[in-house]
C-alpha cells in the first residue's frame, strides 16, 4: 500500500518527504515544496528546540495524520488519547501517578516527568487502547510506524 520512491544514486539531497493526503504514499523531494494534495513530513527526527509550543508540532501532526490514514486503508483504526500537553498538566499527571504508585520510579513506567516528556514539546502522541484490537494496532504500528 505504501510505496517509498528510491532516488537514483546520483540524486541531490532530499529536502523533504511528502505524504499524499489520499493514500499516505510517501515521496522524497529534491527541490521545491510538497504539493497541495500532500503533507510535509520533514527529513529527520523532530527535536525539541526554542520556546515550548502550545499545540502538537506541525510535522508531528502531519506524520500522525499520514500514519492514521495508511492504517485505515489497511483496516486498522488508530486514534490517540492525548498528544500535546502543557508543562503544568504534564507535571500534574506525573504527580498524580506518583501518588497512585507510591514512587517516582514506578510512576515513570506510565508517565514521564514534565522536563523529560515530549508531550509539552508537542512531539508525543499516546495511541488510544481498545482491548479487543490492541494487538492488531500494536503490530501495525510496530511494522509501519517508522515510515512517519
Amino acid at each position: 500500500m505504501l510505496a517509498f520512491v528510491v532516488p537514483p544514486a546520483n540524486a541531490n539531497t532530499v529536502i523533504d518527504y511528502c505524504a499524499k493526503k489520499s493514500d499516505a504514499s510517501v515521496r522524497p523531494i529534491f527541490d521545491g515544496v510538497c504539493k497541495k494534495n500532500e503533507r510535509s513530513l520533514g527529513t529527520s527526527a523532530i527535536e525539541p528546540v526554542g520556546k515550548r509550543p502550545n499545540a502538537l508540532h506541525p510535522l508531528m501532526k502531519n506524520r500522525w495524520l499520514s500514519a492514521q490514514l495508511a492504517a485505515k486503508l489497511d483496516g486498522v483504526i488508530l486514534k490517540y488519547s492525548t498528544a500535546y500537553r502543557s508543562l503544568s498538566f504534564q507535571r500534574y499527571l506525573f504527580q498524580q501517578e506518583i501518588r497512585e504508585t507510591g514512587s517516582r520510579k514506578e510512576a515513570m513506567k506510565e508517565v514521564l516527568p514534565p522536563k523529560i516528556s515530549m508531550h509539552p514539546w508537542g512531539l508525543a502522541i499516546d495511541v488510544m487502547r481498545f482491548t479487543k484490537i490492541d494487538k492488531k494496532r500494536a503490530k501495525w504500528l510496530q511494522i509501519h510506524g517508522f515510515k512517519w
